[in-house]
């Protein structure tokens, strides 16, 4: 099912889009923002669609009010619930492991935009990358 999802919803989906796309500015001679312009209306119409046809999930029963519910899920997070652990580590770790990602990706960014003047002697680009 994952793979269907990312081949059909990552994939081809970006296929289309890009057809679509390349139509209104290429074909049609719209601007160059018409393809985003046009995303915007897919994305009302597929947010109508899933507002009419997905049944929600509500929980659980017992619960009732939607405070009840925030709390109830608060201590879940932070204390387990029903002999389980809490879910505190797991989320802290996952936060870890985000922040690094992303210190990583600036740091090189960082490091390699004064080496690219270097790398471009020579050359001609319209637009500085950095």
């Amino acid at each position: 099912m994952f793979s269907k999802a990312v081949f059909l919803g990552g994939g081809v989906m970006a296929i289309i889009s890009g057809l679509i796309g390349n139509v209104l500015v290429e074909g049609l001679g719209m601007s160059a923002t018409a393809p985003f312009d046009v995303a915007i209306l897919a994305m009302l119409a597929g947010g109508a669609l899933v507002a009419s046809t997905w049944p929600e999930n509500y929980g659980k029963e017992g619960l009732g009010s939607v405070a009840n519910q925030f709390k109830a899920a608060v201590g879940a997070i932070a204390g387990g619930e029903e002999g389980r652990p809490g879910l505190y580590r797991k989320l802290m770790g996952s936060g870890k492991a985000q922040k690094y990602i992303q210190l990583s990706t600036v740091g090189v960014s960082t490091m390699l935009c004064p080496v690219l003047p270097l790398w471009y002697v020579g050359r001609k680009i319209a637009r500085w990358p950095c």
